[in-house]
């Protein structure tokens, strides 16, 4: 078991944790700064859902990956039929790999995880259907079944809407974040140098005005660079 699923199955994981080994499979790109500009968030919000995804993919990168990466279960169901069908706990929930999802707007953003909890909500009405005593309970679950299938189904719409129409050419999207990302780093790393010669009390005033100069300037091309 690599590090990635050891950190995915631990209930107890860190934000933290989670963008350091971004950083060491993907290094510091575009959508690291996505992640690294969030507060600490915890587990369940926006930024931490965004991040496990790409941890899962990571872990497929890493090393002693004999073993697949387990789903994150969003919330629990009870035991149903085994089938595949009609059991949450086997259901694979299929993401759509044409859209990147920190790229969307955050209302669509929430519309992508919220389509997870649909799929499991789906397999548990069908799950009831087996189970129900009546034909009276089994169209009530029949028809909640059909009801998420079709919420789930307008936000993938709307997410693929949005997707076609403001998607960045592949091309010149990855020059430009390669470029981007490694002044980015230059930048981080010339910025923690600088602080640290200055807060060392080995340089003399005159130094430290140019230090802080070159600081400031740094600062601002890398805020300008993360907009």
């Amino acid at each position: 078991m690599n590090k990635a699923i050891q950190w995915l199955t631990d209930p107890d994981r860190k934000y933290s944790d989670g963008l350091r080994m971004y950083a060491e499979v993907f290094g510091t790109d575009k959508q690291y700064d996505f992640f690294a500009g969030a507060t600490d968030p915890g587990i369940g919000s926006l930024h931490f859902n965004l991040l496990e995804e790409k941890i899962r993919k990571a872990a497929r990168l890493l090393p002693s990956a004999e073993e697949s990466v387990p789903e994150v279960k969003i919330s629990k169901r009870p035991e149903k039929a085994d089938t595949s069908r009609s059991n949450p706990d086997k259901i694979r929930i299929v993401d759509n790999p044409l859209v990147d999802v920190t790229a969307l707007p955050e209302e669509l953003q929430q519309l992508y995880f919220d389509n997870k909890k649909l799929t499991l909500d789906i397999a548990t009405e069908h799950a009831s259907m087996k189970q129900a005593a009546t034909d009276q309970e089994r169209a009530v679950h029949l028809a909640n079944a059909k009801r998420i299938e079709k919420q789930r189904a307008e936000n993938w719409q709307a997410i693929d809407l949005w997707w076609k129409q403001n998607k960045p050419e592949a091309g010149q999207k990855l020059v430009t974040e390669s470029v981007d990302s490694k002044r980015k780093e230059t930048l981080r790393k010339a910025i923690h140098r600088a602080e640290q010669e200055i807060a060392s009390g080995t340089l003399d005033d005159k130094k430290i005005k140019a230090r802080e100069e070159k600081l400031a300037a740094w600062k601002k091309e890398l805020e300008d660079l993360k907009k």
